[in-house]
């Protein structure tokens, strides 16, 4: 446009100013020193850094290119000069169209240089800002520096470099977080936390929909947490089992075959409570039938017969009529009740005579107990009236032959301090007497829990002897017998019970457990013992020792998890018989008879899971020379 401009308008005296000449002057002579001008202002045109620049130098060069063109069509408006003036102007006229020219071209060289000089700089500053934010995988600041690399040079090959290095950052964070919550996964699952598997599961399914691992885990996981809810449920049988909570092992029957239909214990479980819920019905039906009959002997008169016959009713299934009828009958007989008419235990046994009914109340008694005569001593409950002394006074209680046909029940009898000397004391000695002994704790003894000596016959119901310096409870001397139903033995220094040197034991429904040495120990020369229903667990020796001559019955036992094995039947003359018993977990080995014992049956035993032999029935005890 503006070309066409200067064609129409541009005449002689406006082209001889463009050329820096006035009208009239001699300027066609320097027309080619202006050709050269105008090659200067082509390539000034090519070397343009952006529009605005390259306009002005085309403006430029149409208004040389037209001044030029005029200046070459009217040579006739010339005058010649001098020699010396045409000199002068020519140098004038070069120097003033290449100044202007090269001024032109200088200043918009160096603007352009310092324009791509702060650029560079600019650049450079982001492109190290961006590898430092990639360095520390700070993605969001990594992508806006290379945005901003992008907005000041869009071809830029190092801002496309640096989005590709964050991508490839993105992809192997996410690699080592999915390779570290997989490690996790794989750690929690070892440890059994199901839980936490699960959750990490979550995270890598989150972060890799298409991770084939996952599904791998998550089925390790539901077989897992299954395993763990029937190794619960088959503890609860067991514990079921021990306590003859019948109700309870029916449960987790139901609750066994419904997650492990096939499990091997299942056929053996269902049997149990099968047997447990027809003796639960059974002991229903003889406790009523042992009221009626204390009802009709002691309604209205005072009976020793009745109620013990009401005690065992009590036992068996626990209703209100029948302890009505049992406080009745005892109203009948003379009771001595501490602290209201007594202000010891002692005062009242001091008086007592044969058959006074003894009735002590809550609270903590500090004294040694004596029984002048055959009396029925009986507490408020186990939990809520104790009897101690120090261990290195007395025992608690001793029952000489005078007492004899005595009774004990609802009492914590306990020691303090402690007794290192080679004789202690036990906490309830019984020595000459027949006694019963209910529903009491014994603990914290320094010598046995219970001792039976001297011919004693001592029966214990739902007695729990813990945490004695020797044995539970220890049967000895010719004679001595103690009669034991629903016993607990657990946490005592030596033995859980141990009959020697001519005393017996027939134990039902117990458990010895976590003892120091071993779970029973029988190994009285000829004597006949029975275990039966029981549990051995735990020990840290045997589950049951059977020696030195000792005739033992030994049926429907568990001996589970002792530390150097089940069961042991070793010397001559010793003869046991065992059926039906579980021999499980136990290290060592599970049951082991010597060769010169005689075994007289062996039937129906399961052994399994022990560490060493499960059965050896013929083995050679004697020992290395």
């Amino acid at each position: 446009m503006s070309t066409v401009r200067l064609q129409e308008e541009m005449n002689y005296p406006e082209a001889a100013r463009v050329l820096g000449f006035r009208e009239g002057d001699w300027i066609s002579p320097h027309l080619p020193a202006f050709r050269l001008a105008e090659q200067k202002l082509r390539e000034l045109i090519d070397g343009a850094e952006d529009g605005e620049l390259e306009a002005r130098y085309r403006e430029e060069l149409a208004r040389l290119n037209e001044a030029m063109r005029v200046v070459e069509a009217e040579k006739s408006r010339e005058r010649t000069p001098s020699r010396r003036r045409a000199s002068i102007l020519f140098v004038i006229s070069v120097l003033a169209v290449g100044g202007v020219v090269g001024a032109a071209w200088r200043g918009n060289r160096w603007i352009v240089q310092e324009d791509l000089s702060n650029r560079d700089r600019q650049i450079e500053h982001l492109l190290a800002t961006g590898r430092i934010a990639v360095e520390k995988h700070r993605w969001p600041e990594a992508e806006r520096v290379y945005n901003d690399v992008m907005a000041l040079d869009p071809g830029s090959t190092r801002g496309r470099d640096g989005f590709r290095s964050i991508a490839e950052g993105r992809d192997e964070e996410q690699r080592q977080a999915i390779g570290f919550l997989l490690g996790t996964v794989q750690a929690a699952v070892e440890a059994r936390n199901w839980d936490g598997a699960e959750k990490s599961c979550r995270e890598v399914r989150a972060m890799d929909p298409g991770n084939t691992k996952i599904d791998d885990f998550l089925e390790r996981i539901s077989e897992g947490r299954t395993r763990d809810k029937v190794v619960r449920i088959l503890e609860g049988t067991e514990e079921a089992i021990r306590e003859e909570h019948w109700e309870a092992l029916a449960g987790h029957a139901a609750d066994l075959a419904m997650l492990a239909p096939d499990h091997v214990d299942l056929p053996r479980i269902r049997e149990l409570t099968a047997e447990g819920m027809k003796l639960m019905e059974d002991r229903r039906a003889k406790a009523r039938e042992l009221y009626l009959q204390a009802l009709e002997i002691g309604d209205g008169t005072y009976s020793d017969e009745a109620l013990e016959m009401l005690r065992e009713a009590m036992r068996l299934a626990p209703r209100p009529e029948y302890q009505g009828l049992y406080q009745r009958i005892s109203a009948h007989a003379r009771i001595l009740r501490v602290p209201e008419d007594f202000g010891t235990v002692g005062e009242a046994l001091a008086t007592a005579r044969t058959n006074d009914k003894l009735r002590i109340g809550e609270g903590t008694y500090v004294e040694s107990l004596v029984f002048p005569a055959a009396v029925d001593l009986e507490g408020a409950g186990s939990d809520k009236t104790i009897i101690e002394c120090p261990g290195t006074e007395s025992s608690v209680v001793t029952m000489g032959k005078e007492a004899g046909g005595s009774r004990m029940s609802g009492f914590t009898l306990r020691q303090s301090g402690v007794a290192l000397t080679e004789k202690r004391f036990p906490v309830v000695a019984v020595d000459g007497a027949k006694v019963v002994i209910e529903d009491c704790r014994v603990e914290n003894g320094s010598g046995h829990g219970i001792a039976v000596l001297g011919g004693s016959t001592v029966i214990l119901r739902r007695v729990r002897v813990t945490k004695c310096g020797w044995d539970g409870l220890a049967v000895y001397g010719q004679g001595s017998r103690a009669e034991v139903l629903e016993g607990r033995f657990e946490l005592n220094l030596h033995h859980g019970i141990d009959a020697w040197d001519g005393g017996g034991v027939a134990v039902t429904r117990s458990r010895c457990s976590g003892n120091g040495l071993t779970g029973m120990v029988l190994m009285s020369n000829g004597v006949v013992s029975r275990m039966e229903g029981c549990t051995s667990d735990l020990n840290r020796e045997l589950g049951v020792l059977v020696a030195n001559g000792t005739q033992v019955v030994l049926r429907d036992n568990q001996f589970l998890s002792n530390l150097l094995g089940g069961v042991l039947v070793r010397d001559e003359g010793t003869r046991a018989s065992l059926s039906k018993n579980r021999i499980m977990k136990n290290g060592e080995a599970g049951v082991v008879v010597d060769q010169k014992s005689v075994l007289e049956r062996f039937e129906n035993n399961e052994a399994r899971e022990n560490s060493g032999e499960q059965i050896r029935l013929k083995a050679d005890l004697t020992p290395a020379p």
